[in-house]
């Protein structure tokens, strides 16, 4: 046997080609799924879709959950903010924060999804955990909203100038790893337990 197919074997002994393959899938059909939604349901992109960005626009709800949140969180740490639009949350007599598209946590949620997915678990599992780690994803999006406005309202200085989007990302990424380090656990102890 040639060295070079020893090492494809070696190699492949360690790493499951079909998983990363599923994965890789999965993720490109959700991720590009979620952006061919946001351009159907917004008004100025190319294949706009009036019923659907009036009555199913999951992204919109998305957003929207994520400002009456982050508002009701505000208001329980003391901050007086309100709802200025649909896009944006404001303390009084401070600068508007607006929430975008790139602010939702898509490309991190479906990360998170497409993991979960491929994976050879049983069904019941995989919905437990994908609903988990999407809901902690968006509860950390809640609070990173709360405490832009926070520090707009402090003027902390050092966050108000900091590119928080990439903050967000590594964090949320951070709480994947960790979840998925949890969910692999979880599943080791499950094996060993039947």
């Amino acid at each position: 046997m040639s060295t070079i197919k020893l090492s494809q074997q070696k190699v492949f002994q360690y790493f499951d080609t079909a998983y990363l393959l599923k994965f890789i899938l999965l993720f490109a059909v959700l991720y590009g799924f979620n952006m061919a939604y946001f351009s159907i349901t917004t008004p100025y992109g190319n294949f706009y879709s009036p019923f659907l960005d009036h009555y199913l626009n999951y992204i919109n709800w998305l957003k929207a959950s994520l400002i009456h949140t982050s508002n009701q969180m505000c208001h329980l740490i003391g901050i007086n903010s309100y709802i200025p639009n649909s896009s944006a949350l404001q303390a009084a007599g401070s600068t508007r924060l607006m929430v975008g598209e790139s602010c939702l946590g898509l490309g991190v949620s479906s990360f998170w999804v497409a993991y979960i997915l491929a994976d050879g678990s049983n069904w019941k599992r995989k919905a437990l955990w994908c609903l988990g780690g999407l809901a902690s994803i968006w509860l950390i999006n809640c609070l990173r909203i709360t405490f832009m406005l926070l520090a707009y309202v402090q003027h902390w200085e050092l966050i108000i100038t900091s590119d928080y989007h990439t903050s967000f990302n590594v964090l949320a990424y951070g709480l994947v790893f960790l979840q998925i380090y949890i969910y692999n656990r979880s599943a080791g102890k499950a094996l060993q337990g039947s």
